[in-house]
């Protein structure tokens, strides 16, 4: 990696970063919108948690703290899908053709936004958690839970802001990206293990859950968080961890095929 490209790809991310700046309203709904997501199923879901507990493996834990993971993941995920939406809109405006034709290398344009979509998101799941340890939700794991709970956050992220950004180069216009966008979000979000355990879903719900990479986040990030360090807590991260890469792995398998046809 040479010093041009670090050079371009540090200019472009700033362009980005220039942007939110701009969008001040859009920047604060955009941070703050998980925290009331938070609020309103903690609160919504709290006393039909009292009636029907949740299985044993979780021990006495407040629902507030089951869901705390799944909130933090459902934001992740929606600000890394939208990740190429700008992508789209350059793509309709002309600027992305202006940039391809600049003498800078492409994948800087590609790095910039991955890595700003990668701070943003993890900004927003950091503003949950201390949302979540604000209202009494505290991380079994302790300080040193989190570097685990980040390196999550960070792998989820990769995978589906490499999706959103083969989304932006495959789709003619921006109504179909939103349609998409809209179609993907809440099934996946609704389909994991984010609001309930995967033991409580019927059959066929708990096999979609086990297809879906929100699941392997999901259980990633919530065992620090609940077991701490305790064996089950090994078994779900590594679980999760496993089904992270093979999720990343095959997103950049198909991005590299995306982008070298789009880019050349």
């Amino acid at each position: 990696m040479d010093a041009a490209f670090v050079q371009e790809t540090r200019a472009l991310t700033r362009r980005w970063f220039l942007h939110l700046k701009r969008e001040f309203i859009g920047t604060f709904f955009g941070l703050f919108q998980p925290l009331v997501w938070l609020l309103l199923f903690g609160t919504m879901f709290s006393a039909a948690f009292k009636k029907n507990p949740l299985p044993d493996e979780f021990g006495s834990v407040s629902y507030l703290a089951f869901i705390t993971a799944g909130i933090v993941v459902s934001t992740v995920m929606g600000s890394a899908i939208a990740g190429g939406i700008p992508f789209m809109f350059d793509k309709e405006n002309g600027f992305l053709e202006k940039l391809l034709a600049a003498p800078i290398r492409r994948e800087s344009l590609l790095l910039s936004r991955f890595l700003y979509v990668m701070t943003y998101s993890t900004v927003q799941a950091l503003l949950v958690l201390a949302l979540a340890r604000i209202l009494g939700v505290q991380v079994a794991a302790g300080v040193l839970g989190l570097p685990l709970i980040a390196l999550f956050i960070l792998l989820l992220c990769a995978g589906f802001t490499l999706l959103s950004m083969m989304m932006a180069f495959l789709l003619d216009g921006h109504a179909n990206f939103f349609m998409i966008l809209g179609f993907l979000t809440t099934p996946l979000f609704f389909v994991s293990n984010a609001l309930v355990p995967i033991e409580t879903m019927p059959l066929g719900f708990r096999i979609a859950a086990w297809l879906n990479p929100l699941t392997y986040g999901v259980l990633g990030i919530r065992a620090p968080i609940l077991k701490g360090w305790s064996g089950s807590a090994w078994g779900d991260m590594g679980i999760g961890l496993l089904g992270l890469l093979v999720f990343d792995a095959l997103m950049l398998w198909l991005a590299v095929r995306v982008f070298k046809r789009h880019l050349e």
